[in-house]
């Protein structure tokens, strides 16, 4: 590690009592993160670096024009990720419920002048209507959906809506990728966006899988794997240094406890493996 890195971990205390939102470079951009975050902000503040692999991804696949859906969006890192893979004339629509997150989302869209970004502070899911939304402490990025208030608990009020009702609008064929990071609530995002997938035929999804949180949502991973097959989705395993093809569903109910990761799905499948070996170099 260098001594930028060792700088910054001596002086976070003090930063996140006396500037606890700092504004940071990233590559080519400029990210406002706040430092009391003990996950994603004090990540990025520290190694200036938030699931990579993903990003090398977006520049990879063929999303120039397109219309791509970040649901979760939080700070928007992956947000500007898309929005310079879509190019001006394309366009890409972000989700984030919470009011914090959803601030800082709007301020680095702004800050970074991401013109072709549309935001919405909103939940995406299996209906139209309210629901609440638990906030997490220390870990800005694990706010929840949750069917009701646990005593003690902070909570606010949010609007959901289907991820079919959001993007009726757009023309068939226009969404290239929707990104679905939603603690759990994955789900209920699938099964609210049956008409985009129809109407999308070539969309890449990619979707987080963890058991643990599944399970708190009222769901599984076997159920949320299974209805992506029926769906016909097929794809990776994606993490940071390498790649796998996907497992039979019930073998992701065998993660580690607070384990979770990425798949890259298509209807597709063989035509993401050449963009995931140039994403890691592989030769054929």
């Amino acid at each position: 590690m260098n001594l930028e890195f060792w700088s910054r971990m001596l002086s976070i205390r003090a930063r996140r009592l006396l500037n606890p939102e700092p504004t940071i470079s990233i590559g080519n951009r400029r990210i406002k993160v706040n430092l009391r975050d003990g996950v994603i902000g004090t990540k990025l503040y520290m190694e200036r670096t938030w699931e990579p692999e993903l990003g090398n991804l977006f520049r990879r696949l063929p999303l120039r024009d397109t219309t791509c859906v970040d649901v979760g969006a939080n700070i928007g890192l992956h947000t500007l990720e898309l929005s310079e893979c879509v190019g001006s004339n394309g366009k890409v629509l972000a989700y984030e419920p919470d009011p914090y997150n959803f601030s800082l989302l709007t301020k680095n869209i702004l800050v970074n002048e991401a013109a072709n970004v549309v935001t919405q502070r909103i939940a995406i899911g299996e209906s139209n209507g309210e629901v609440l939304l638990w906030h997490n402490p220390w870990n800005f990025g694990d706010h929840r959906v949750e069917a009701s208030a646990r005593p003690g608990e902070r909570y606010d009020s949010v609007a959901i809506r289907t991820l079919d009702s959001v993007t009726m609008s757009i023309l068939p064929g226009k969404i290239g990728l929707i990104k679905v990071d939603v603690q759990g609530y994955d789900f209920f995002v699938l099964k609210g966006m049956t008409k985009t997938l129809e109407r999308n035929a070539q969309v890449v999804l990619v979707v987080e899988v963890s058991p643990v949180l599944l399970k708190n949502a009222g769901t599984s991973a076997t159920e949320f794997l299974t209805h992506l097959r029926e769906l016909a989705f097929d794809g990776w395993e994606l993490h940071e240094h390498r790649f796998f093809p996907l497992l039979a569903p019930g073998n992701y109910e065998y993660m580690d406890e607070h384990a979770d990761v990425n798949l890259v799905l298509s209807r597709n499948p063989a035509a993401l493996l050449p963009l995931l070996r140039a994403c890691f170099d592989l030769r054929s």
